[in-house]
């Protein structure tokens, strides 16, 4: 049983609902109820869902709807509300919610991983001892043969369900399935950088490094979808580049202080190196995860020369980067 029987609050972002995710996000929802049903007699009041939308892109009335279609406002056992603000990127997502909560544990989850059995459980539960804040196991989506290149191929996902389910120390998250107590973090979780990914190891670092300690929860599984087209994986690289690039251009990600290795990671020497490792790296792994994924042997060397294509384009995306921040943006936006 949870000690202390903690209040839960659930953050859910609307963002990917731009990439036709409607039916997969009400899939989520519906399970989402089911296992709260299962662990409500622990909780001592209703989950709090906050539905953040960015209200330039949608309505109240649109997350309204959303809400209702999943029969969200009818459930007794939770107390739902939509927020919209104008212009806020995905991160901003997270804090927004968070801050309109007065529970004892945040979660956030996206709106297009579908939870696996045991979830929301596993998730709560681990709270039960001296922990504070806690990341899930999400996995790719590998039944297309493209989604198993994607699958082995991306260093921030597995691609398999280990099979301990103990919950084990980490230096970073996941912020698709992320959880922490509320009186562990004061004001935004993350950093307000002109990026578009990054802000989720940013915000590890800087938890480490006030002594906090991250834990694994290898029981709490979620799957995420595949990236859809070729052209979405190299931009999604290009992009990771000139983030990579951003976060550390105005110091080291930690204090905001410029210190030589933060110089040195905005040179391209430091970028080459990066990319004969990151190279390397994926070689690897597609030679060592393709049975994780049931992919042919004979698919293995494209595999690896798609995961060597993904950090080509990280490679670009961090020296136009450094050639010319607006260019890199404006590319960026375009992927």
């Amino acid at each position: 049983m949870l000690k202390n029987s903690r209040s839960i609050a659930i953050i859910l972002e609307l963002e990917n609902l731009e990439e036709g995710m409607e039916e997969r996000a009400q899939i989520n929802l519906l399970e989402l109820q089911k296992q709260i049903a299962e662990i409500y007699e622990i909780l001592p009041r209703p989950v709090t869902l906050k539905v953040v939308f960015d209200s330039n892109d949608h309505s109240l009335a649109e997350a309204e709807s959303f809400i209702r279609s999943a029969g969200m406002d009818r459930n007794p056992l939770i107390t739902v509300e939509a927020i919209g603000e104008p212009r806020i990127d995905y991160y901003q997502h997270k804090d927004l919610g968070s801050s309109k909560c007065d529970d004892d544990i945040i979660l956030y989850l996206d709106s297009d991983v579908l939870i696996g059995p045991g979830y929301l459980r596993s998730m709560v539960t681990a709270f039960d001892g001296d922990v504070n804040f806690v990341t899930g196991l999400t996995t790719i989506e590998a039944e297309k043969f493209f989604d198993k290149f994607y699958a082995i191929s991306s260093p921030a996902f597995y691609p398999e369900i280990p099979q301990s389910a103990e919950l084990v120390p980490t230096t970073k998250i996941l912020t698709n399935s992320f959880a922490y107590r509320r009186d562990r973090v004061s004001g935004p979780l993350f950093p307000e950088r002109d990026a578009y990914r990054g802000q989720c190891w940013v915000a590890s670092q800087r938890l480490v490094a006030r002594g906090e300690t991250i834990y694994f929860n290898p029981a709490a599984v979620a799957r995420h979808p595949s990236l859809s087209t070729l052209g979405a994986y190299l931009a999604r690289g290009f992009t990771e580049g000139r983030d990579r690039i951003v976060l550390t251009r105005d110091g080291p990600l930690l204090s905001g202080a410029t210190t030589v290795r933060s110089r040195l990671a905005r040179h391209l020497p430091s970028t080459c190196r990066r990319l004969y490792r990151n190279g390397i790296g994926a070689i690897k792994r597609a030679f060592t995860r393709y049975k994780l994924v049931s992919l042919p042997p004979v698919a293995v060397p494209l595999a690896a020369v798609m995961g060597v294509a993904y950090y080509i384009m990280v490679f670009l995306g961090e020296v136009t980067t450094l050639i010319s921040d607006r260019l890199a943006r404006r590319l960026s936006l375009m992927g």
